[in-house]
């Protein structure tokens, strides 16, 4: 609670917060995700397999190679269910920094390039996405809901996907 992640770095999953495992079950409110960065996803947050939710929180100028810029969802093969919650938190100028890839720039769930290429079950409550390198990207077979959420990330897509509409 109330802690700031600030400039760190990871060479896979999560420069800043990364959290793996069935049983696993983090909550973080009142964070700061700032100026972290990732070799493949998740630049501010990654997570595989795990129990997350988020809470009034910033994440700010986080990159990540592959995948999430912001925020990466990701599962194994055996495609786990459990829920990422993100309420009352700002994505702002987050990127993914492959030329060819601006999977969710903000927000990822799932992305076949990743590590963890598998996605969840992300829920946005009263989220705002701004000048990001693309919103949020959704990968085959997730589930991605939308309530009381903004996006403003011209000129990039604000929701894209790989077959999974975002639901809204």
């Amino acid at each position: 609670q109330e802690t700031a992640f600030q400039s760190n770095r990871a060479s896979a999953l999560g420069g800043a917060l990364y959290t793996n495992g069935y049983t696993t079950v983090v909550t973080t409110t009142h964070s700061y995700f700032g100026g972290n960065t990732s070799l493949d996803s998740g630049g501010g947050a990654g997570r595989a397999d795990a129990r997350l939710s988020i809470f009034d929180s910033t994440f700010l100028v986080n990159k990540a190679s592959t995948a999430g810029g912001g925020l990466y969802v990701g599962a194994d093969s055996t495609g786990d269910r459990s829920r990422v919650l993100v309420q009352s938190t700002t994505f702002d100028a987050n990127e993914v920094t492959n030329i060819g890839s601006k999977r969710g720039g903000a927000i990822a769930n799932g992305y076949i390039g990743s590590a963890f290429p598998f996605g969840g079950v992300l829920q946005l409550e009263s989220v705002t996405a701004i000048s990001n390198t693309n919103g949020i990207f959704s990968a085959a077979n997730v589930t991605s809901t939308l309530h009381n959420t903004a996006f403003a990330n011209g000129p990039y897509l604000n929701c894209d996907s790989a077959g999974t509409a975002v639901t809204s």
